[in-house]
């Protein structure tokens, strides 16, 4: 962390292993988004994730029928994201999800994998919501959505 270095100073940090840094001024987003990325690479994040969920304040919509509720898509990875939401769907509700990104929405199946209810443990320190896994992002959807991230991530590179 520090300001953005000259490019002999990135050479150097590349040659000594450093592949991601955060320059001044960042958010809290900002920070959030490279320790998941640097958990995932380290293998820290509780096993199954392959891909980091990098924080977003995207808009989504989730439907199970014709129930539609509105969410915030806090995190989003290629496998899932994370949607806070004041009433999640129960775990291991199938829905679809339309997620509004900066080009457009894309839409995929998910799976609630966990949900985290007002009142319940930890619900104060963390917002309300569900965590999803993807069931079927392909194809076009799925070059958008790694654009996108691939977009944010670029911003941390040394």
């Amino acid at each position: 962390m520090g300001d953005r270095p000259d490019d002999a100073t990135r050479e150097r940090l590349r040659a000594g292993g450093v592949e991601r840094a955060l320059w001044e001024p960042f958010d809290e987003s900002a920070l959030r988004s490279i320790v998941s990325d640097s958990m995932v690479c380290q293998g820290a994040i509780r096993g199954e994730r392959k891909d980091a969920r990098i924080p977003t304040t995207l808009l989504g919509r989730a439907f199970i029928g014709a129930k539609r509720k509105d969410a915030i898509v806090s995190t989003l990875s290629t496998g899932g994201a994370f949607l806070e939401i004041p009433s999640p769907f129960p775990e291991g509700s199938q829905m679809s999800l339309e997620i509004a990104l900066p080009d457009g929405s894309v839409n995929v199946r998910a799976q609630v994998v966990n949900a985290r209810y007002p009142g319940s443990d930890g619900a104060s320190q963390q917002p309300c919501g569900m965590g999803v896994e993807f069931l079927n992002l392909a194809g076009a959807d799925e070059e958008r959505v790694r654009a996108f991230l691939k977009e944010i991530g670029e911003r941390f590179c040394v």
